[in-house]
């Protein structure tokens, strides 16, 4: 039987990672996927977000790493310096191998560290902050977005990416707690049950799923595997308005630079995330 009560006891809790779902895993296994095709639409979907002017000689802290794409995008993209943290020892792993790979330099340094642990005071500040999809999974998410506020230089970029709240989040949140806890006969069958779920949506669109699934690659250089076992398992669970997200940065000294709006709407085969660059104002106490 499934245990949905072994839920987290306290705070502490949230930075050891046994606590939450695999991601370290499933981004293992994707980083045998990346090629320059899927390197190029990461730097591609960073610069929107982030300009290569902005991110050229700056010093870039990428919180939650997972594979490794978007630090080495940041490099690629002549950061001067890249730290990349992540809760997950097998995510470390895929980005030290994803970087060293792709990558002939010194100039970053990879480490197993929670957002929300004490070790993170240790870290100077960074002229970009960068977090994709990362942050509602801790647990504590506004608690991690203002630990990874703190981290940002006077009038340097807090770079988020954040699911998008929606009417059916809470049922998602339930869902996500049986996958992650659950055998792996039933994430089989969670998995099976989402793809045909997938395809009616498409059928009804009129679009080919075949298709999709061909082309997937090109939205964010992810695989539709990798991303399916990603969304269903991704527990802890938040999400967020971007209203929200702005009202909460602008009381510590930050302004909206960018939005990339998450452009669904009832959340009944999942949700997005909205995309956000803010700038912290220059002499703000925070």
């Amino acid at each position: 039987m499934i245990n949905l009560n072994r839920d987290i006891g306290n705070p502490k809790d949230l930075t050891n990672v046994e606590n939450h779902f695999s991601f370290g895993e499933n981004w293992y296994d994707f980083k045998n996927n990346i090629d320059e095709k899927s390197i190029n639409k990461a730097r591609e979907n960073l610069e929107k977000l982030i300009t290569k002017e902005e991110i050229k000689g700056k010093t870039f802290l990428d919180i939650g790493s997972g594979s490794g794409i978007h630090s080495l995008a940041a490099l690629l993209n002549d950061a001067s310096y890249v730290h990349s943290i992540d809760i997950d020892e097998r995510s470390v792993l895929s980005s030290k191998e994803t970087i060293k790979k792709f990558y002939n330099g010194d100039n970053y340094c990879v480490e197993e560290m929670s957002v929300l642990s004490s070790e993170i005071e240790k870290l100077k500040k960074f002229d970009i902050v960068y977090s994709w999809g990362v942050l509602h999974h801790t647990g504590l998410m506004l608690n991690a977005i203002e630990c990874a506020a703190g981290l940002v230089k006077e009038g340097g970029l807090l770079v988020l990416a954040l699911y998008s709240k929606t009417f059916f989040c809470n049922l998602w949140k339930i869902e996500k707690k049986y996958y992650t806890k659950g055998p792996e006969w039933l994430r089989k069958s969670f998995r099976g049950i989402f793809k045909f779920l997938v395809r009616i949506d498409l059928r009804i669109k009129g679009e080919s799923y075949s298709k999709f699934i061909h082309t997937y690659k090109n939205k964010r250089g992810m695989s539709f595997q990798h991303d399916v076992h990603d969304w269903l398992g991704g527990y802890p669970y938040e999400s967020i308005t971007e209203k929200e997200l702005t009202k909460f940065l602008a009381e510590k000294g930050f302004s909206l630079k960018r939005l990339i709006p998450y452009e669904g709407k009832i959340g009944l085969l999942g949700t997005g995330c909205f995309e956000a660059t803010y700038k912290l104002r220059s002499n703000n106490a925070y």
